[in-house]
């Protein structure tokens, strides 16, 4: 319940327009301050108060779209900065249970012929941590992701030698 109050909370009523990094990087530092000194035993309750805060007030005349936009910019850059925000965000979400965070690249462990195989493959599927299939297509240096509920994510893939590739954001709705 919390969790589901936490994605309401952050994803329907902020209302802000599109800005720069600066701009995202100084409401998440800010978010995470006020997360940092806030007493409240009660996640949900802080992270509304921190939200509350900081990005309302900064976002009360914005367009939807764009507000959108920036508020996910915000979640994503708390979840990769600030410690506390993520523990919070594990802490609440039943789905991330059996995640492990990792600190570095994994060795691959794909044999050469399974890496060839790998390169002509064009779509193909993966599982979420809740079982739920994703469907990747890879055209033209685009990794593009469809989930289950219809939404999206595209991504810029670049091979980095023979058997390592790196995926950029570029966009998603999901």
């Amino acid at each position: 319940m919390r969790s589901t109050f936490l994605f309401i909370f952050l994803f329907s009523t902020i209302h802000l327009f599109g800005q720069n990094e600066a701009a995202v990087d100084s409401i998440a530092n800010e978010i995470c301050i006020t997360l940092k000194n806030n007493p409240e035993p009660d996640d949900s309750i802080r992270v509304f108060q921190a939200f509350g805060k900081h990005l309302t007030p900064f976002v009360a005349d914005m367009e939807e779209e764009t507000a959108m936009e920036f508020a996910n910019n915000v979640f994503f850059r708390l979840q990769k900065n600030c410690k506390l925000f993520w523990d919070i965000l594990q802490r609440n979400s039943p789905e991330t249970a059996n995640w492990q965070e990792v600190t570095g690249i994994p060795e691959s462990k794909i044999t050469p012929e399974e890496f060839l195989d790998f390169r002509k493959i064009f779509s193909f599927k993966y599982l979420e941590p809740n079982g739920d299939s994703v469907h990747v297509s890879i055209e033209d240096s685009q990794w593009k992701e469809r989930f289950k509920d219809d939404s999206y994510s595209h991504l810029n893939m670049k091979w980095l030698n023979d058997s390592t590739f790196e995926l950029t954001f570029i966009k998603s709705n999901n």
